[in-house]
């Protein structure tokens, strides 16, 4: 009994083959790679901050007051422990946010309208704290940055590539 991969066409044994076919169909548009390492640019400096509120608390009292124009009535203690809570949670929302970001490459329809959705609010948020400080270049680059790896997710060849996988 012969197969394809007998026959010696090497064409007919690759269609034949289902595991050659999903590694064909797997190949990922170069936007969905550049739309991942740009939101993920996109919310290391969320990491960061996050990441040293959590280790220095300390230092959530200047930032709150540069943001408010107000000081906090609450004793050291507490606004520590407030801080290191809210850089926990960064943390949090940031590996997350990368989580669906990675998961929007895999693909995973239900994980890019995720991450659309966490982009709108990055946003929404920066362009508050904008309002509120003044543009600097920082928060400029992570609206910018965060609304393009957006984009890239939806243009033409990403929706032709979401529409081939099963």
């Amino acid at each position: 009994m012969s197969t394809p991969s007998d026959s010696g066409n090497s064409a007919a044994a690759t269609e034949a083959d289902p595991r050659v076919r999903h590694h064909r169909s797997s190949n990922r548009p170069l936007e969905f790679w550049a739309a991942a390492l740009l939101l993920t640019c996109a919310v290391v400096p969320v990491a960061i901050v996050g990441v040293a509120l959590a280790l220095q608390p300390g230092l959530g009292p200047d930032l709150w007051q540069k943001i408010t124009g107000m000081t906090l009535s609450l004793n050291v203690g507490t606004q520590r422990g407030v801080f290191a809570v809210i850089g926990l949670l960064l943390v949090v929302i940031s590996v997350a946010f990368e989580s669906l970001v990675w998961l929007s490459v895999r693909p995973n329809r239900g994980a890019r309208t995720l991450t659309t959705v966490l982009v709108a609010l990055q946003v929404l948020v920066l362009a508050f704290d904008m309002g509120r400080l003044g543009a600097d270049r920082v928060t400029i680059a992570m609206v910018v940055v965060a609304a393009v790896g957006t984009i890239l997710l939806y243009l033409p060849r990403s929706e032709r590539f979401l529409a081939s996988q099963p």
